[in-house]
C-alpha cells in the first residue's frame, strides 16, 4: 500500500490474538498483499469473491410476523487515499474527521466531538 508494510497488517493479530488476525493498512493492501488477503476474506465471508456483488435482500415479507428480531448495521471508515486505523497518523485522523464532519453537517446533522477530543476545535464547548 501507500508505504504500509505487511508487518503493520499482521501486528494487530499478533498483539491481540483474540481479535482480527489481519488488518488492511490502506485500500492498496488488498491488491499488494492479494495472495494473503484473498483467501482470508473468502474464508471468513463464506466464499466471497470481490468480483461478485454483495447480496442485498430488503424484502419485508421475510420478516417473521412483521417484527424484526434484530438489525445490525456496521459502518467502517474507508476513505480513498487515507490510511486505515491502525496505520494512520494523527494528521490523517484529523483529515478523516474533517471530511466526515463536513459531509454530516452538509446533510443537516449535528456533530459533537468526544469530550476529551482536541482534534475538532470548531465545535469545542458546544456539546450538550
Amino acid at each position: 500500500g501507500a508505504g504500509v508494510p505487511l508487518a503493520a497488517c499482521l501486528k494487530p493479530g499478533i498483539d491481540h490474538s483474540s481479535g482480527a488476525g489481519l488488518v488492511a493498512g490502506d485500500e492498496e493492501c488488498y491488491e499488494v498483499f492479494r495472495d494473503l488477503f484473498g483467501p482470508v476474506i473468502r474464508r471468513i465471508n463464506d466464499g466471497f469473491l470481490p468480483t461478485v456483488p454483495q447480496p442485498r435482500d430488503t424484502s419485508v415479507l421475510k420478516v417473521a410476523n412483521g417484527v424484526a428480531g434484530s438489525i445490525s448495521v456496521e459502518l467502517r471508515r474507508n476513505l480513498s487515499g487515507l490510511r486505515f486505523a491502525p496505520c494512520c497518523s494523527a494528521s490523517e485522523r484529523r483529515e478523516v474527521e474533517r471530511l466526515v464532519v463536513g459531509a454530516a453537517l452538509s446533510l443537516g446533522a449535528r456533530y459533537a466531538p468526544l469530550s476529551h477530543s482536541q482534534s475538532y476545535t470548531p465545535l469545542r464547548g458546544t456539546e450538550d
